[in-house]
């Protein structure tokens, strides 16, 4: 079967590696890049760059069991988190 599929942020990109196990996936993309709203910045800390992911508000096990499985069948890493959060202003205020 034919099948399009619109969008190549993480939902799109992973239905369409999904269905194309057993069908013809064409992927349309609006923007020059893959990954929606995923993002990553390097920082600089401490002497050293440090890539930050900014494209997820929040990910867990417990939570995202589907995302956890998709990441697993990818071999895509994963670090525990406490899952804090801070901010801080360069004046301190």
């Amino acid at each position: 079967m034919k099948i399009a599929v619109v969008g190549g942020g993480i939902s799109g990109l992973s239905t369409a590696w999904l269905l194309a196990r057993k069908h013809e996936v064409s992927l349309f993309e609006s923007a020059n890049y893959l990954g929606g709203h995923s993002n990553t910045v390097d920082v600089l800390l401490g002497g050293r760059v440090v890539p930050v992911d900014t494209g997820f508000i929040v990910y867990n096990e417990r939570n995202y069991p589907n995302l956890t499985q998709l990441y697993a069948a990818l071999g895509v890493a994963t670090v525990a988190s406490d899952m804090s959060f801070s901010v801080s202003l360069d004046a301190g205020g």
